[in-house]
Parts: structure tokens; sequence; C-alpha cells
């Protein structure tokens, strides 16, 4: 069913305030550029970039978890996972495949939860992922056929930020161009409730 058009301001005004970018002089700082702007500054300085990857990584799943396209494809947002390859798949200016998202996925529970270079699945069907990091070629490289088991996907932590930065760009393009909607299963007020930082003089 169609939003009405109070429906539709509650959605944008409440985005506007999500997707804002901070000015200088701003006394408050949104969740979702804060993480943004701690994951540039870390990854610009070359320093404690597995924290900066972590950063963007979960700049991807704040993204799937809140704005979506009015005709979405990813209509399932009830998990972390979810919300994750919706965010990193649906914005992106390249193409990320469903094995690099699960694979990405996995780097940021590796290192959100054990600060570590593996990721071992709750569900015991699914593969413990291992990984390499490094700052040169492709996005990611998974194992192939023939590589032993428990062969690391190799990431590029670089690339890693450049792909975050270009699809929160896309977000933030569409969403002034009218084209971003609430993520499916969240509401404005949820949005709102994300809250900003307040910086204290």
């Amino acid at each position: 069913m169609p939003l009405s058009k109070a429906e539709l301001a509650a959605q944008q005004s409440a985005l506007d305030l999500y997707l804002r970018v901070k000015q200088a002089g701003d006394s408050q700082i949104p969740t979702l550029d804060a993480a943004l702007f701690d994951a540039r500054v870390t990854m610009a300085a070359s320093q404690a970039l597995w924290l900066a990857t972590a950063g963007y990584l979960i700049v991807i799943e704040m993204i799937g978890q809140t704005v979506a396209r009015s005709s979405t494809k990813f209509r399932d947002r009830g998990t972390s996972t979810a919300c994750f390859k919706a965010g990193a798949r649906e914005f992106a200016s390249r193409t990320i495949t469903a094995d690099d998202a699960e694979a990405l996925y996995a780097v940021r529970c590796a290192l959100v939860h054990e600060y570590s270079l593996r990721s071992v699945p709750t569900n015991k069907s699914k593969k413990t992922h291992y990984f390499a990091f490094t700052e040169l070629g492709a996005l990611i490289s998974h194992p192939t056929t023939s590589s032993p088991i428990g062969a690391p996907t190799v990431v590029n932590v670089r690339e890693v930020g450049i792909v975050v930065e270009e699809l929160v760009q896309n977000v933030r393009d569409e969403h002034a161009r009218g084209l971003v909607r609430v993520a499916p299963g969240m509401t404005p007020l949820e949005i709102r409730n994300f809250g900003q930082f307040v910086i204290t003089p």
C-alpha cells in the first residue's frame, strides 16, 4: 500500500537527520556520519587499519538497517546478516556478489566480535572463514576450489574504505533526489532514536 504524504514526509525528515553530514561548528554529529568520519580519519592516517575496517563495515550494516530504495530487492532485513548484505549490495557503485557480501559480513564479525582473522558462524552448517588482509589488489579474493581447507579469503582493507565511501555517497545522492525510503521493518521514529553524538566544549 502506498505511503500517505504525511508518512513520506516523516520518513524524509528522519532520513534527512540520519544522512546529514556534520558541518563545521555543529555540536551534534549524526551517528552514521560519526562512524564514517572515525573510519575515514583512521584509515587516512594509516593507523589502526583493522579498526578503520571494522568501522567501515559497521557503516554498511547501518545503511542496510535503515535505508532502502522504494523498489528494493532486499525486503528481508530481520537479522544483522540480512541488513549487512542489503547495505553492501543495494547502493554499491560496483557489483558486490552474494559471496562477496557474505565474506565482508564474516570480516565484520571477526573484527567486531573477536578482533581476529577468523569468523566462526553460530550456524554449524555454515563454514568458518579465515582472512588475510592486504592493502593491494581486488576487494576480495576468495579461496579457489583447489585451495586447502582453511585457506584464507584475502580482503583489501583500502578497497573496503573506497567501496563504503562510494556507497554512502550514492545513498546521500539518491536521498537528495527523493529515491531513498526507510528500510523495511524500520520506522522513522526508530531512525531518530539512533540519535546524535553531542560534542561538549
